[in-house]
């Protein structure tokens, strides 16, 4: 009888190691027949052409927060046939989008959005909810501040009309907590494009989508096409790239300051125009030419800064500074000559200040254009990601952090693998909302039970939080901690296995880990493509090392510090205990180079921030002192390879 349950495991071993092999072939086939994002400057005409004509139905598009409507521009530019719905409070901005593409219904306010105003099935939703409480340039309230919550209308409206796809997009500014709880919510991981990659102007953001990330993306960011020479009218272009488009940029140094240009008529500098803007924002020339109605609000015309800042002239052109005297004399009377400027702002009917501050809220095109290029692929409309939301999606239930949830701390090495489950948080986002009007926010208190690791899986390591090990069994401890900074934590841990108050950690889908290899003493990190494990194996707890683990990974490969590329190269683990910790990563301009986030040292403290509270150890029981003592460790003297510590 032994005899049979032993061939038919080795059967079973063998139908999963062709329908691996299968998988990995079927998956490098469907990357090739993808075309490969052409190096050109009209990219998006050679992925039309490699995709084929569309020949489907239109597809029903719910823009959010539409403002000038980017995502119309982007689908026409695509060849995507769609029937459009919008959603935006501006008048002025609506009244662009009316301009432009009429036959888009226009739908108010997303806060007063149901599911009777859309007759239609819905196939995509996409969405740049408010920045200003999570940008650097902003108070970083956070998700939560009075703007930026309305994160949450979207996650409602995304569950009402359950959508085939969706697209999520904000500042990649934002901290890394804010990150991770969109992330939560939405279930996805993001990935992080500087639209100067596509565009002449420069726009770092953060994308969530269900949509298949593209595997690569168009090397053309050093392409005189997508220069800013390229959009200029008249003028030499004194830097590569535009900086980051504002609502209200000025010339005066700082975060809103762009570069300037010469002109060719009066060899002066001078600021770009709007003509210019809309064709480094990716749209026609003129799109927002528009006369605006009387009552759509305007700018003052302070806000639109013509003049020249004559004293401080700093600009950068390839790898030099201009800082000359000579340019300085030579524009000295811009600023007389900006009062005629001024006078002429609306002398056409048309608000300049407010064009700019519209183009300034809205999308860069062609990186839109890229996101929803696969969508061009019959094979991948074909196979939609189904979209999984939580449960609780009113913006008072949601946090970054819900008690009863597993998370990762980083231990004294600045590794993340203390786990601890939350029981409580107060203090900055989790308080009363009001804080927000106040100078002063409320400090951060997280009360958390550590874990420590079972003794089977302590056996022959260090001690029960060994920084060598981030799996395995863990027991949850009495002992209550607290921690007052967002700084200590690193992740979210989703792939554990909770029974007798016990968890079981181990690697999963989709996830980064650490690999230490014990003979070379050093780590590597690996793409997690697949992992199983015997749940009815764990919950009787068998012994380490026989708990049915098996993962496949793909290795990844430093190009930079942070950033890893995705190998085809796949290995496969069955040693459960060398997976060291888990390392949240998210998407760097292509899903096969990721931006991974190895140390505590990689994020950007403020100056109340502190370290994160070392965990304490455990109480003897022999000990007749009620206190804990802090455990002191070794330095970490071991190679890390891939690691970006060097």
């Amino acid at each position: 009888m032994e005899a049979l349950l032993q061939k038919i495991r080795e059967l079973e071993k063998e139908a999963l190691s062709i329908a691996s092999k299968k998988e990995q072939h079927g998956r490098a086939r469907k990357e090739e027949q993808q075309c490969t994002l052409c190096e050109s400057e009209d990219w998006i005409k050679a992925v039309r052409q490699c995709a084929g004509e569309w020949n489907a139905k239109p597809l029903v598009v719910l823009s959010l927060f539409d403002g000038i409507g980017g995502v119309w521009v982007a689908l026409e530019a695509l060849g995507i046939p769609f029937i459009g719905y919008s959603c935006e409070v501006k008048a002025s901005a609506t009244q662009v989008v009316k301009h432009r593409y009429g036959k888009v219904h226009h739908l108010g306010d997303v806060v007063d959005l149901e599911k009777d105003d859309i007759p239609d099935r819905v196939d995509l939703i996409v969405g740049g909810f408010p920045c200003q409480d999570l940008s650097c340039l902003g108070h970083k309230i956070g998700l939560h501040g009075r703007r930026s919550r309305l994160f949450f209308e979207m996650l409602r409206i995304i569950k009402t009309f359950n959508p085939t796809w969706f697209l999520a997009e904000n500042v990649a500014s934002m901290t890394w907590i804010d990150r991770q709880e969109i992330s939560k919510h939405l279930n996805t991981t993001p990935i992080e494009i500087d639209s100067e990659e596509l565009t002449p102007s420069k726009r770092k953001r953060l994308y969530w989508s269900n949509i298949p990330y593209p595997n690569s993306i168009p090397q053309i960011k050093d392409h005189e096409s997508i220069s800013l020479q390229s959009v200029l009218q008249n003028a030499t272009a004194l830097d590569k790239k535009l900086g980051c488009i504002l609502s209200q940029n000025n010339n005066y140094s700082g975060h809103g300051r762009l570069e300037l240009v010469m002109d060719n008529k009066t060899n002066k500098l001078r600021y770009i125009n709007v003509l210019e803007t809309e064709l480094a924002m990716g749209y026609p020339p003129g799109y927002t030419n528009v006369k605006f109605h009387s009552s759509s609000k305007t700018i003052s015309s302070s806000n639109y800064r013509s003049e020249v800042n004559i004293t401080n002239i700093t600009r950068t052109a390839g790898d030099k500074v201009l800082r000359s005297k000579n340019v300085v004399e030579a524009c000295s009377t811009l600023v007389h000559e900006t009062k005629t400027v001024k006078a002429s702002i609306t002398a056409d009917g048309l608000n300049r200040n407010l064009r700019w501050q519209l183009l300034g809220n809205t999308f860069s095109v062609p990186v839109i254009c890229y996101l929803l290029s696969p969508l061009l692929y019959q094979q991948v409309r074909g196979s939609p990601r189904p979209i999984s939301l939580p449960n609780q999606i009113k913006e008072h239930q949601c946090s970054a952090m819900d008690s009863g949830e597993v998370w990762a701390l980083y231990n004294s090495h600045e590794r993340p693998n203390w786990y601890a489950v939350i029981v409580s948080r107060s203090g900055d986002r989790f308080s009363d909302p009001q804080f927000q009007s106040s100078k002063k926010r409320p400090q951060i208190r997280i009360e958390v039970k550590f874990m420590e690791m079972a003794p089977a899986y302590a056996k022959r390591e260090a001690d029960a939080w060994d920084t060598n090990r981030g799996t395995g069994l863990f027991h949850l401890r009495d002992l209550t901690d607290t921690q007052t900074s967002w700084v200590a934590f690193s992740h979210r841990v989703s792939t554990f296995i909770e029974f007798d108050k016990e968890y079981f950690v181990y690697p999963g889908k989709d996830e980064v880990w650490a690999i230490y290899d014990v003979d070379a003493k050093c780590r590597f990190l690996v793409y997690v493509v697949s992992s199983n494990i015997d749940r009815n194996k764990v919950k009787q707890k068998a012994k380490p090392g026989q708990e049915g683990f098996s993962a496949r990974c793909r290795l990844l490969q430093r190009t930079e510090p942070e950033l890893y590329r995705l190998l085809a190269a796949e290995v496969e683990f069955k040693d459960l205990s060398i997976f060291a910790f888990r390392a949240p990563f998210h998407y760097k301009n292509e899903s096969k180079l990721l931006r991974v986030e190895l140390t505590m040292r990689q994020r950007k403290q403020s100056p109340d921030s502190a370290r994160p509270s070392k965990r304490r150890k455990r109480e003897s029981p022999d000990s007749s002192s009620e206190s804990e003592q802090e455990e002191g460790e070794e330095p970490d003297s071991e190679a890390i390879v891939l690691a970006g510590d060097d």
